[in-house]
């Protein structure tokens, strides 16, 4: 079974919008879910509260990307 979102650009855009603003999540919520997580061996993954968290070259510029696919990618 998967599960996931159907939607627009312009809705995935005020989904973000809600989400950055506060008015969806809390603002410590969005910070643990921006954030990697360890395992209780104490090892990093890359994986923050259901985001998986990584550096990507956007327009020759190093930025923090989040996204989700429904598994761990650790």
């Amino acid at each position: 079974m998967s599960n996931g979102f159907l939607s627009t650009p312009s809705d995935l855009v005020r989904f973000g919008m809600a989400i950055n603003r506060g008015k969806l999540l809390r603002p410590q919520t969005v910070s643990d879910a921006a954030n990697t997580s360890a395992m209780t061996s104490g090892e990093q993954t890359s994986y923050g509260l259901g985001w998986d968290l990584k550096t990507v070259t956007l327009a020759g510029y190093q930025v923090q990307a989040a996204g989700h696919n429904g598994h761990f990618l650790g």
